[in-house]
């Protein structure tokens, strides 16, 4: 248990290594939770028991796995942050980003070229912030956020 709530923990530092495969994993388990959300509604629009009830109660069995898995991924940007030595609260700035780039490309003001080329360039931008989490090796030693992990 001790280990399910360090994962959400947003002290200390976590390496490139480690910090890619925990992602991947993450990625993983939130692609089987999607998976197993369209087989429980597909199997009720099958057999015509699509009702109320039944998504309330998929959405109360399956909402809590989600909301960990956000903080989850939280988490680890702000280790990753950390361990290059800069503020986690960098990572706010690239979920701003993210989040502003997703409402633009859902919203109807993005008809207009300036802002598809606005949302655009905020999807780059968190690209290139995480192709820098991956790449970018941590700080040798201790820095402001602790010891380097082995």
């Amino acid at each position: 248990m001790k280990r399910i709530w360090k994962l959400v923990s947003t002290r200390g530092r976590i390496g490139r290594l480690r910090y890619f495969w925990l992602s991947l994993l993450l990625g993983l388990v939130e692609l089987g939770l999607c998976a197993a959300l369209l087989a429980v509604i597909w199997a009720a629009l099958s057999l015509k028991l699509m009702n109320s009830i039944l998504l309330l109660c998929v959405a109360l069995m399956i909402c809590p796995w989600f909301i960990w898995s956000v903080l989850v991924s939280i988490a680890l940007y702000v280790k990753r942050f950390h361990d290059i030595n800069m503020s986690g609260w960098y990572c706010l700035w690239m979920s701003l980003a993210g989040g502003s780039a997703t409402a633009l490309n859902e919203s109807l003001a993005c008809h207009s070229l300036a802002w598809k080329s606005v949302s655009i360039g905020l999807s780059v931008i968190c690209w290139v912030l995480d192709i820098m989490l991956l790449l970018k090796p941590g700080s040798k030693g201790q820095n402001r956020f602790g010891e380097r992990l082995a």
